[in-house]
């Protein structure tokens, strides 16, 4: 199988690191300028030379879009410490439309960690032409596990904790134990507080993008919380799911009157 790394900054090199690390399978670089997906192929060699060799090549982004069984989408503009990730939208848009030339395969699957993901993981599916359910987004693996490190800080002795609707400042976290307004506050400056001191958030993103290809790769199903299309709101909206070589499959979720009539607003604003 042929997995295609759309740029190459820090979060698709770390990407395809992790993949590179597990076997995954044949790597396609694609990068403006292409001297940087040249260079990550020879810094993966420093570290896997005979998978380097055989598993790597750098290619120009028609190459990669055509050719690859998996779509990872990693180019975009970096959200800055004073920025929601909306803020984003227009111009990851462009970047998005830039990358994407040529036409995907049918049969292939396309994952946005490109943020806002949600969003752009319609905008993608409509841009392609590839059925919505093939267009998977990126964030909520990672909120759900902020949220659950803010629920043990808290010594909240949880059993169940996720984080649906969006990779946003609109997401909604469901779990087994009242969440504070405090504890939400927190799950939704989570990613600022790292930008701010650090100018990027980097492993939970790029290990969860991984995590996220190696399910589209394996006949066994794995749960994720991603941005999938749901049929009954029309719009990608990050919800818990199984993932495999076969698709994606939500899965049920209860929510209370709050988090629905939540969800409900938030589908409407997309909508608008």
């Amino acid at each position: 199988m042929k997995i295609s790394i759309l740029g190459c900054g820090r979060v698709g090199s770390l990407v395809a690191f992790k993949l590179l690390e597990d076997a995954a399978g044949e790597l396609l670089l694609a990068n403006e300028p292409h001297s940087w997906a040249d260079a990550l192929k020879l810094d993966l060699a420093g570290a896997f030379p005979d998978r380097s060799i055989k598993s790597v090549l750098a290619v120009d982004f028609r190459k990669a879009v055509e050719e690859g069984d998996i779509l990872v989408v990693t180019a975009g503009v970096a959200r800055q410490p004073s920025q929601t990730r909306d803020d984003l939208l227009e111009a990851n848009k462009q970047v998005i439309g830039n990358v994407l030339r040529g036409l995907p395969k049918q049969s292939a699957f396309i994952v946005v960690a490109t943020n806002p993901p949600d969003v752009l993981a319609d905008f993608t599916a409509k841009l392609t032409g590839l059925a919505p359910e093939r267009v998977l987004g990126v964030g909520g693996d990672v909120d759900t596990n902020r949220l659950r490190y803010l629920l043990e800080e808290e010594g909240a002795p949880f059993q169940k904790a996720i984080v649906v609707g969006e990779h946003g400042e609109r997401m909604i976290p469901v779990a087994d134990v009242e969440v504070s307004e405090q504890t939400a506050s927190g799950l939704r400056s989570f990613g600022s507080r790292i930008i701010q001191a650090r100018g990027d958030t980097l492993f939970g993103v790029s290990l969860w993008t991984a995590k996220l290809v190696e399910s589209l790769l394996s006949p066994k199903p794995e749960k994720h919380v991603a941005s999938i299309y749901l049929k009954e709101y029309g719009c990608h909206l990050t919800w818990p799911c199984k993932v495999s070589e076969s698709g994606v499959t939500p899965l049920p979720l209860g929510l209370d009157e709050e988090q629905k009539k939540q969800l409900e607003e938030l589908v409407r604003s997309r909508k608008t």
